[in-house]
């Protein structure tokens, strides 16, 4: 096994790669009774085009990668959710643009857990009536977000941002898109995208290290050809600028949106320019910032007023949402700081310092949870972790976060403003 030592928080990551290409990583906490695994496939709802190493050019639904991480606990005769349940373990799963996982939690019974998890990922079940039962099911969820402000605002940005990929629909899909799934289509997905190679299992809790790597190095884990495959790029079509929703809500919200120029990278490269835009965004909208303090004070804006950096893989973009009385002035100021932007940053040294403290507070409390070290390990493009993130933090200069806040606001932002009305 590889050891990975993180002096500085006296932690350790061992990492180990399967007979059948599964990656594992393994991390002991000190003082831990419970135990969290995440098994991930980079596999997501903007993988909906593939390309065969045939030549062979597939397009599924949109929808697909969600679906099928539904029906992979429905074996023929069981449910694997039960399985789980008879070891007290707690077990679930979901799905984001970019991948899917499945967890667990528990405190006893780890190895057998971790049999479950990895015996109904690798042998799956589809049957017509099934995926129609299941079609019902997704699609009244699909209809309930419809209803929802807060996703309509944000679905609709990402819309306008990204026209032509996947990233204009939700990764549940659409009532049309899921209603042309198949069986047939999500063995095919499987087959492709379900890969040891194409996945990676993560374990951090309270358990011994070299018991949990003997016990998954002695699995008897199926070996199977992997159809090579080659994935669309996200797609940079002409955005749309700016859109105006009406809902049944008491109050105006307003999202604005600033799309990545470039593909994101992976690995340490990937994680410093995330950084470097999250360090950004906080100097310039976050709630210490001369911008929030005298618009919260005047009324523009609330707590529910927020800045994030999303960095996926293959595409990366900036959001900035909130409530407000009066969308169309908190639209121009938003837009104004981000004209600002480089001037704001150009000597902001007391100000770079006080967001590194921040996200250092952040970072060490995340640390301490389980969850968010395995979950952040998935999300991260490349082999990084919480871990990684809080040393690079360190070392991020005030040079980086100007040059990606640069590039970020080089071009003019998407913004959707969502009114009280009839939809």
């Amino acid at each position: 096994m590889r050891q990975i030592k993180y002096d500085q928080l006296h932690e350790t990551r061992y990492q180990l790669t399967l007979a059948n290409g599964l990656r594992v990583n393994l991390m002991s906490r000190a003082g831990y009774q419970r135990s969290y695994a995440l098994l991930t496939v980079n596999y997501g709802g903007i993988d909906t085009v593939v390309t065969y190493r045939s030549g062979k050019r597939v397009t599924y639904p949109v929808g697909t990668a969600h679906f099928l991480e539904h029906k992979m606990f429905e074996k023929r005769d069981h449910d694997a959710l039960d399985l789980f349940g008879k070891y007290g373990a707690d077990a679930n799963a979901f799905t984001s643009y970019t991948q899917t996982s499945y967890l667990f939690s528990t405190t006893t019974h780890l190895t057998e857990c971790l049999q479950i998890l990895i015996d109904f990922v690798t042998d799956p079940y589809f049957s017509a009536k099934g995926v129609a039962k299941e079609q019902g099911i997704i699609g009244q969820e699909i209809q309930m977000y419809q209803d929802d402000p807060e996703w309509r605002l944000l679905a609709q940005l990402g819309q306008n941002m990204y026209p032509q990929t996947a990233l204009t629909a939700d990764v549940a899909g659409t009532q049309e898109s899921i209603a042309a799934i198949t069986p047939a289509m999500l063995y095919a997905c499987w087959a492709t995208f379900y890969q040891p190679a194409n996945m990676t299992l993560f374990v951090t809790g309270g358990f011994d290290v070299q018991r949990i790597a003997t016990f998954l190095q002695q699995l008897p884990l199926p070996v199977r050809p992997a159809p090579a495959f080659v994935r669309q790029p996200v797609l940079l079509a002409s955005p749309v600028r700016s859109t105006t929703l009406r809902l049944a809500v008491t109050r105006p919200r307003i999202a604005v949106g600033l799309r990545g120029t470039t593909a994101s990278i992976s690995g340490i490269p990937g994680l410093r320019a995330r950084l470097a835009g999250q360090i950004g965004l906080y100097m310039l909208f976050g709630e210490e910032t001369t911008f929030y303090q005298r618009h919260y004070e005047a009324g523009l804006l609330d707590d529910s007023f927020s800045a994030t950096y999303e960095y996926e893989r293959g595409y990366h973009f900036m959001t900035i949402t909130g409530e407000t009385p009066r969308p169309q002035e908190l639209r121009r100021v938003i837009c104004h700081q981000l004209t600002q932007a480089s001037s704001l940053l150009l000597n902001a040294n007391g100000a770079f310092a006080r967001a590194k403290r921040e996200y250092t507070g952040r970072y060490l409390q995340a640390i301490n949870s389980l969850e968010a070290v395995a979950d952040s390990a998935a999300a991260f493009p490349g082999d990084v972790t919480l871990f990684e993130a809080f040393g690079e933090l360190q070392r991020l200069t005030l040079a980086e976060v100007r040059a990606q806040m640069k590039n970020m606001v080089s071009q003019k932002p998407c913004v959707v403003i969502l009114l009280p009305g009839d939809d």
